[in-house]
């Protein structure tokens, strides 16, 4: 296997954490092939992940997962430069964030670039009211910006300015059902152990099954979720149940204290 030539652009590095990617993380680094540096972190991967990153030209590192946003930040420690385009495995630049971003100056180290977030989801993109409207930060200089620490929900954090850019960032999450309930469940469980930790009190029944109607209003009448058929149905509805499982979670281990 090849790695897909660089071009002669500004010097940033593409980073990612993995596990278990090997039938996604070739098309995620392709879709970045203008960068000059890539760096996989993996956590123990059983499959041909870290044999498909080397091939394709990728720095590659083991290291067992502890919180996703201490790993995000000792993938991004690894990098070469300071500009990172932050990838998961499972993400594509589209044809216009890629192009967008090829065309950028980088000229100021304090700016945050973040990208609009197209989920796809049963083999269809989620499509909601106003296009894809949940953004996130994946280029930044890391000499001004920084994951947070979080064991889920990570972020960027940046004193500098945010600018977004044009072109959806595609995300493929789920292989499947089955994948997307795996998922659920170790998501869940790292929410509700990160609350834990924090202290807090665990939310009423009524509270908790309000948020589940909530989010279903919110994601598919709201925002438009019945647009997209019953792949849209089957994503709102089983988002609207993460709530309830994870303040449940987070009950049960409040009570084994």
């Amino acid at each position: 296997m090849e790695p897909v030539q660089k071009t002669s652009l500004p010097s940033i590095s593409c980073v990612m954490i993995t596990f278990n990617e090997e039938d996604r993380i070739l098309a995620a680094l392709q879709s970045a092939a203008f960068c000059q540096d890539f760096v996989v972190l993996d956590s123990g991967s059983a499959d041909r992940t870290q044999e498909i990153a080397r091939g394709f030209g990728a720095r590659v590192h083991d290291y067992p997962l502890d919180s996703f946003g201490k790993q995000k930040q000792r993938a991004t420690d690894l990098a070469q430069f300071d500009w990172v385009l932050f990838l998961d495995a499972d993400e594509r630049l589209s044809d216009e964030l890629r192009t967008t971003i090829r065309q950028l100056p980088l000229s100021d180290p304090r700016v945050v670039y973040e990208f609009a977030s197209q989920n796809h989801f049963l083999g269809r993109p989620i499509l909601f009211f106003g296009g894809a409207s949940v953004y996130t930060v994946r280029l930044f200089n890391r000499k001004y910006a920084h994951f947070s620490l979080d064991r889920i929900h990570e972020r960027i954090l940046s004193k500098g300015p945010i600018l977004r850019l044009k072109g959806p960032l595609q995300h493929h999450s789920y292989r499947s059902i089955s994948h997307y309930l795996e998922k659920f469940n170790r998501y869940t469980t790292l929410a509700a152990e990160e609350m834990t930790a924090q202290g807090r009190t665990p939310i009423s029944r009524t509270r908790t099954i309000l948020s589940a109607i909530a989010t279903f209003t919110k994601l598919y009448w709201i925002r438009g979720g019945f647009r997209n058929g019953f792949p849209g149905f089957a994503w709102c509805a089983l988002s609207s149940f993460y709530p309830v499982v994870k303040h449940i979670k987070h009950r049960v281990m409040v009570e084994k204290l």
